[in-house]
């Protein structure tokens, strides 16, 4: 896997991990709490061969920017990030995929703006709000077929 520093649109940097070939459809990896990118190390491995695996770890975990007031972590916030890094590394339209705070804040992404996301698969919605045309939408857009193959 390879290692950068991106500064974001969002005014912090995160550290991102990437694998696989850029040319390749993209996959946006979220860990959840208290995790990083190294959640998703098996799955990257595994689909770098189909994807362009991007992981991130967010805003306020490992050495990513950790801003100083509460505020800086509200989920507005949180999405901006994952554009913005969408943005920064030259995606267009994306996979998301997210995991425990992770699935969170992919939800939110997904329904931000759902014409940028191809496919969204999360294994933790049982904290989010109950919007049955959201999840409708979702439901449509979900694949979350590889996740049974390659989550361990």
């Amino acid at each position: 896997m390879k290692q950068q520093r991106v500064l974001l649109a969002t005014g912090v940097e995160l550290d991102v991990w990437t694998t696989g070939d850029p040319a390749n459809p993209p996959i946006l990896f979220l860990h959840g709490f208290p995790e990083s990118h190294r959640t998703w190390r098996h799955q990257m491995a595994a689909l770098a061969d189909r994807f362009w695996c991007i992981a991130p770890d967010q805003r306020g975990y490992a050495r990513s920017s950790k801003p100083p007031a509460v505020s800086d972590y509200a989920v507005p916030k949180l999405v901006a990030d994952v554009f913005a890094l969408a943005d920064a590394m030259g995606v267009g339209r994306f996979t998301l995929v997210g995991h425990d705070w992770g699935g969170a804040i992919a939800w939110a992404v997904a329904l931000k703006d759902q014409d940028r996301h191809t496919s969204y698969c999360s294994d933790r919605l049982s904290m989010l709000p109950d919007a049955s045309e959201s999840r409708s939408h979702l439901r449509r857009k979900s694949d979350c077929s590889f996740r049974r193959r390659y989550h361990h």
